[in-house]
């Protein structure tokens, strides 16, 4: 199918919101909504023009689709390379990996943000976007069966502290980084965090199936390996 032009998309728009009565109404809304699915399949996650706290979440639910290139090699891709492994093994990982997807869309963006201390306490979120008045809170789920009844607990806490009357935020988004995969909980954890108050939107996002632990022998044989190699040039 051809790609429509920009005026061909305005003209789309208009047509697809016309409210204007029409005989047959339910072709008229299955067109519109035919019309509405096509100008939107190639329509950016974000729009920069006027960002919301909404699209903050549309980018980072696409995070999950970015790690099918994650960098995870067994062997150099390059004669003149190391193995590089890029590996995430705790919160602050996630952060890094956060940081690096939201910081060249807003440019406010601040990580390990002070908020309004609380008596003796000085809380701090991990990643603000003080123009939406969003906090970006990471988690990362270990092993352990209660470690999604801790996440849940960890993150309403969070949202008590980070969003208090006066605090400048009133939105919270939890990316939570689930180390062992464990998808057939995930609904359970998101409509868990999602009852939160507070919480506008909850991302799980699972460690690839290619970044595979190694056991720690095979590990430090590839870094030795790493290290000769290094030293040859």
């Amino acid at each position: 199918m051809a790609e429509a032009t920009a005026d061909q998309r305005q003209e789309g728009w208009r047509h697809a919101f016309d409210v204007r009565g029409n005989e047959d109404g339910m072709s008229r809304a299955s067109t519109r909504v035919a019309v509405i699915n096509f100008l939107s399949r190639d329509a950016p996650a974000i729009r920069f023009d006027k960002a919301s706290v909404t699209d903050v979440a549309r980018v980072l639910h696409g995070l999950e689709r970015s790690l099918r290139h994650w960098t995870w090699e067994d062997k150099p891709r390059t004669p003149k390379s190391q193995v590089a492994r890029w590996d995430v093994e705790n919160e602050y990982h996630v952060q890094n990996l956060l940081w690096a997807l939201l910081a060249p869309i807003f440019s406010d963006l601040d990580d390990e943000e002070w908020l309004k201390s609380l008596g003796q306490h000085h809380p701090r979120g991990d990643l603000a976007i003080p123009s939406l008045r969003t906090i970006v809170e990471a988690k990362f789920l270990r092993v352990g069966s209660g470690q999604f009844s801790k996440v849940i607990q960890e993150v309403a806490a969070d949202a008590t502290t980070y969003l208090g009357d006066g605090s400048g935020y009133d939105h919270l988004i939890a990316v939570v980084w689930d180390d062992l995969a464990r998808t057939e909980e995930h609904a359970e954890l998101r409509r868990g965090l999602l009852a939160l108050r507070g919480i506008n939107d909850a991302i799980i996002l699972s460690r690839p199936s290619f970044m595979r632990r190694i056991p720690l022998a095979l590990k430090k044989k590839l870094d030795g390996e790493a290290e000769e190699k290094v030293e040859e040039t």
